[in-house]
């Protein structure tokens, strides 16, 4: 039976037509259709929120090879799609030379890899209009040094603290270019919109190192070769200002059964995408990004200088330098409780997945500059777990003084006594303070 899509394109073409229309088929293929099944277990396997889940759907990465996370090497999976892309699509156009369905297996191919594109931004925009991707900075963020955080965490808490809706207007272009590319009469202007954007998003991914350099390229390529489409006529029409032959596009199908074949796979991507976002400002809501959606002690929150502190018995004085004093804590809205202080630091140096169920880690991540751990409460007592070493842990007491100061005593994970006064800062942050209001410090 013959495809659905057809175009005016000359069904007579040459070997290596054939072939380029049978690779980019292949390659079609091969990059938006995840076809291992251990991809499908680990997708549903991982009992996490339903956006994670449909994010993750989505934004299929294929990695049929395995690749270190920067360097050259990093794009070898692409690489070898595209090899055995070029590899098939030869062998196939050699065994089939009449070339009867070159145009509709070509328009198949274009069709799949523009909403492969457009589900990528639309669900990257998504993300944009409810801060999952950039989070709020933290307390933590605000007394870490600029210096002791990552480059892709610097960029990150930047847009963060963009004021006049950035975050939403990025998402926007996304969200638009989508659309746009949903629909073919439209699919060349979202290309356009969508190159525009991407070339940007692979750019700040190089510069500031986040990690998605080889998925940002992958659409990159993906807005190109849509555009190829009606290069020619575009170039005709802007470059050389002469009119510009009309690229027809003819169905196979009746106009009847055209009509129910388009309302179905829109209103597929409509109710997809409602379900997405839904879910998407869902998960935001109840977890009040990045927190733990989990109450930290009350009355609690803020920047502490440690006035006091001894391990052992041993009083140890103020010192930046020394590896066991602790220099401030801050103690979150929520659960999480950061210490800064000279002691080495295991680092989490990857940017978490924003689908993947270690999202949580997003505000550990980066961060060279603080130990973090979460901690739970009961009575006078607090339990701290490590987040950047998980085998750090801590049981202090706690109490509070007619002053103010908290006041903890307990053991660490070898046993040591330790004692802390801490005292709270009320420190202002020009960041929340804004230009137009009298600015003080402390």
């Amino acid at each position: 039976m013959k495809n659905a899509f057809y175009s005016d394109r000359d069904s007579t073409c040459s070997l290596k037509e054939r072939s380029a229309v049978r690779s980019l088929a292949i390659f079609a293929v091969l990059v938006s259709l995840p076809l291992a099944p251990q991809y499908w277990h680990q997708l549903f396997g991982q009992h996490v929120a339903i956006f994670q889940v449909l994010f993750d759907l989505v934004n299929y990465v294929p990695n049929i090879l395995p690749t270190p996370q920067w360097g050259l090497a990093s794009f070898s999976s692409l690489f070898a799609i595209a090899f055995f892309a070029l590899a098939g699509g030869t062998v196939w156009a050699n065994l089939d030379r009449r070339g009867e369905n070159d145009s509709d297996l070509y328009n198949a191919a274009r069709l799949l890899l523009q909403y492969k594109l457009a589900f990528a931004l639309l669900s990257y925009g998504i993300v944009k209009f409810f801060p999952l991707q950039f989070p709020h900075i933290t307390l933590s963020d605000l007394n870490t040094n600029y210096g002791d955080f990552l480059p892709w965490k610097i960029y990150y808490l930047t847009n963060s603290a963009a004021a006049a809706g950035y975050q939403r207007t990025l998402g926007a272009f996304e969200v638009v270019s989508g659309i746009l590319l949903l629909w073919r009469r439209f699919s060349s202007i979202g290309a356009v919109v969508a190159a525009g954007a991407l070339v940007d998003i692979v750019l700040v991914n190089f510069a500031y190192q986040i990690g998605d350099h080889v998925y940002a390229t992958l659409l990159l390529l993906i807005a190109v070769i849509i555009l190829t489409n009606d290069a020619h006529r575009l170039f005709d029409l802007l470059i050389l200002r002469r009119a510009a032959r009309a690229d027809h596009f003819h169905s196979r199908l009746s106009d009847y059964s055209q009509r129910k074949f388009s309302v179905a796979v829109h209103a597929f991507v409509i109710a997809f995408f409602v379900i997405y976002a839904v879910a998407t400002y869902a998960s935001y809501r109840n977890r009040d990004w990045p927190s733990s959606g989990v109450a930290g002690l009350a009355s609690s929150e803020g920047l502490y200088d440690v006035k006091e502190f001894s391990v052992n018995d041993n009083i140890i004085p103020y010192s930046i330098v020394d590896p066991v004093r602790w220099q401030n804590v801050v103690f979150e809205r929520w659960n999480t409780l950061s210490i800064r202080s000279n002691r080495p630091l295991v680092l989490q140096v990857a940017r978490p997945n924003l689908g993947s169920n270690n999202i949580r880690d997003y505000e550990v991540a980066g961060n060279g500059g603080r130990h973090f751990f979460s901690y739970t409460f009961d009575g006078h007592t607090l339990h701290l777990s490590g987040r950047n070493d998980p085998g750090a842990a801590m049981t202090l007491t706690y109490q509070r003084n007619a002053d103010g100061q908290i006041v903890l005593d307990g053991r660490d994970e070898h046993g040591n006594m330790l004692h802390a006064v801490l005292e709270k800062i009320n420190k202002t942050y020009l960041l929340n303070e804004g230009r137009r209001k009298p600015l003080t410090i402390y």
